[in-house]
């Protein structure tokens, strides 16, 4: 015989708001009907939404958002998948697909948060109400499907690195590199999953480095061009000065000459000249003596009456 339930719905339905242990958060009407119009076409959810009171509303917003993450997590596990088919076409985004995943782990690690605080609030197992009864129908049903989705999620990503290490130890063997699994699990968990890559990287780095060195050097070099441009400018400075100076000496060694060939003329004028002024001074005392004597002479015929014989 079916037991009558209405008085408990009743008692229940006149609960304002829920306590501690019915549910994990208090909302009011319109915030729900909100939520209902804005979700309700975003997730797929065989529960439907009915305001009976605010504690079922809460609980079934909670779970409504944690089927908006499974969907959140199917969603970027298929974008992986695509990601990987086109890997093999040569057009894969590696930043891009870890970002994928790195949100899905976030998602899986979320909603695994609110799984353990829903688990902590699941009502006892003698609790046969219509409200206890929803969260274990809830809380089991849909945590069994996180497990199957992070299962897939999960599985898909091993395969991922396994295939990672493969392409790993074959890219070590073309390169001619050794590599240990310690030193492989190192790559794929620092997200280098190609050598190839990597090497071309490391050959980029060690480029640009040169460059560099080779840009300072050339900068160092310029300096040195500009430091030897001045000096040569101060040469030929220099040698403009030495050839002016070099005009200026000859100028005063032509003086110097003229003026010795003008001392050694000066020097045979002036011996010429007192040859000459000896023999002015000779000829002047030869005058001087015939004059007086010419003179005595006239007064001795002046004095006799004779004709004077010089």
């Amino acid at each position: 015989m079916i037991r009558d339930r209405l008085e408990e719905l009743k008692q229940e339905t006149q609960l304002d708001h829920a306590s501690s242990s019915d549910s994990l958060c208090i909302i009011s009407e319109d915030e729900l009907v909100e939520y209902v119009r804005e979700g309700g076409n975003e997730v797929e959810s065989e529960f439907v939404i009915i305001p009976l009171k605010p504690a079922i509303e809460a609980l079934l917003k909670v779970y409504s958002e944690i089927l908006r993450e499974f969907h959140i997590i199917t969603n970027n596990l298929e974008i992986m998948k695509d990601m990987i088919a086109a890997k093999n076409a040569k057009s894969f985004n590696e930043k891009e697909f870890f970002k994928t995943r790195q949100s899905s782990i976030q998602t899986g690690n979320n909603i695994m948060g609110q799984f353990q605080i829903l688990e902590t609030n699941l009502p006892k197992q003698n609790d046969f109400s219509t409200l206890a009864r929803m969260k274990r129908i809830l809380y089991y049903g849909l945590f069994q499907k996180y497990v199957e989705i992070w299962t897939e999620t999960e599985q898909f990503l091993q395969n991922y690195e396994a295939n990672t290490r493969k392409t790993l130890k074959t890219q070590s063997k073309i390169l001619n590199i050794e590599l240990n699994e310690e030193e492989i699990e190192a790559l794929v968990s620092n997200k280098q999953t190609n050598l190839y890559a990597c090497n071309i990287l490391e050959d980029t780095e060690h480029a640009r480095k040169t460059l560099d060195a080779l840009t300072a050097r050339l900068g160092d070099l310029k300096k040195l061009e500009k430091s030897l441009a001045e000096v040569h400018s101060m040469f030929i400075e220099l040698q403009r000065m030495v050839v002016e100076q070099s005009v200026v000496m000859q100028s005063i060694e032509k003086h110097f000459l003229d003026a010795e060939n003008y001392v050694e003329e000066a020097v045979e004028d002036i011996k010429h000249a007192e040859e000459l002024h000896k023999k002015g001074v000779k000829f002047f005392n030869m005058f001087s003596m015939f004059n007086s004597k010419k003179k005595v002479i006239t007064e001795m015929a002046k004095e006799t009456n004779s004709v004077p014989v010089i």
